[in-house]
């Protein structure tokens, strides 16, 4: 498949509906609170594309190679690092993590994100988190609370 076709199928297994609508309203929403976002990021010119994988292109930064093939071991495609944006690996994370906090915003919704052991500057997005050790919630609150939480129960926080 090709990296379009790739996330298009990504798209497809998220749930039924179109979400043409909700990037509708993203967009929208970013021209009332005045933020400028980049116009080929969100298309609508007659295409044939889904608006979200659109987006997810130009996030991931894999708009130059959307009709080039993924490759395997017999064939080759995009490059090493291309591959690993479009699989999302965890180089690729904090990109991933601030896109959804801004469409968090904009659209006042709710995101769950699984992570583990995120690096301080993804860490440093969340509004709100839970942490949970050995399947237990150990906190959920404020993001900027966890520390001074932690410190209260007796930890020390190496930094």
């Amino acid at each position: 498949m090709t990296v379009r076709e790739t996330l298009d199928f990504s798209a497809q297994c998220l749930g039924v509906g179109n979400r043409g609508d909700m990037m509708m309203e993203v967009s929208k929403r970013e021209k009332e609170e005045g933020i400028v976002s980049d116009p080929d990021a969100i298309s609508c010119n007659g295409q044939k594309t889904a608006l979200q994988t659109d987006h997810v292109l130009k996030v991931l930064e894999l708009d130059i190679c959307v009709d080039t093939m993924v490759g395997d071991e017999m064939r080759r495609g995009i490059s090493g690092g291309q591959k690993r944006r479009l699989t999302g690996d965890s180089s690729i994370a904090y990109q991933i993590v601030a896109c959804l906090q801004q469409l968090v915003h904009i659209i006042d919704a709710t995101v769950l994100i699984s992570l583990l052991q995120p690096p301080p500057k993804n860490f440093e997005l969340f509004d709100d988190i839970i942490l949970m050790v050995e399947g237990m919630v150990v906190y959920q609150g404020p993001r900027d609370q966890a520390v001074e939480f932690f410190e209260d129960c007796g930890f020390k926080c190496l930094q």
